[in-house]
């Protein structure tokens, strides 16, 4: 990667959902790409994501069945046309009024980006401090540096995380517990 992305993963951050945590719009919303490096054109487009949910309303049935309901806007032309367009819609829709490039290439809103960015230095740099002085340290994603131990809670305020809860799943009998036939 980068000095910039390798700064950044020293607390933690290491792709753009963890970098867009916010709780509002602007914090959560942005822009990304995805090449296929193939020879179809159906694998070039702009993806407007959020990390708090998705972001496609339209019917299931009359959106592509490869957005797994994020917005998209294909590039069959021309990328930076693609872009603007992804740009308008998101701008409408969230009221993101001036876009910025992020450390992993993606669009976010450019006052959070900075701002973010400005933040997550600062505690780069104050990890690599402690760390260097012996001091237990916390990253941004919950990872305790000494005990390896996961918060869920300090990586995204109030947003589910699949098979990571407090408490433990039930085991259905018969299934991941070695027995059979239970």
């Amino acid at each position: 990667m980068s000095k910039l992305t390798d700064l950044l993963a020293t607390v933690g951050v290491r792709n753009e959902h963890a970098f867009y945590n916010g709780r509002t719009p602007a914090g959560r919303v942005f822009i990304t790409w995805t090449g296929s490096g193939g020879r179809s054109p159906i694998g070039f487009y702009w993806t407007i994501r959020d990390v708090g949910g998705l972001t496609d309303d339209r019917p299931a049935d009359t959106r592509e069945w490869y957005s797994n309901g994020n917005r998209i806007f294909h590039a069959l032309g021309d990328k930076a046309e693609a872009l603007a367009q992804a740009q308008e819609w998101a701008s409408i829709r969230y009221g993101i009024t001036e876009w910025k490039r992020d450390p992993f290439g993606s669009y976010g809103d450019a006052t959070f980006v900075s701002a973010r960015l400005a933040a997550l230095k600062d505690q780069a740099k104050m990890t690599e401090a402690a760390v260097a002085g012996g001091d237990r340290v916390s990253t941004p994603t919950g990872g305790d540096q000494v005990s390896g131990e996961v918060d869920v809670e300090a990586y995204l305020p109030g947003v589910s995380h699949g098979g990571w809860s407090e408490s433990p799943r039930p085991v259905t009998p018969g299934r991941g517990t070695g027995q059979v036939g239970a």
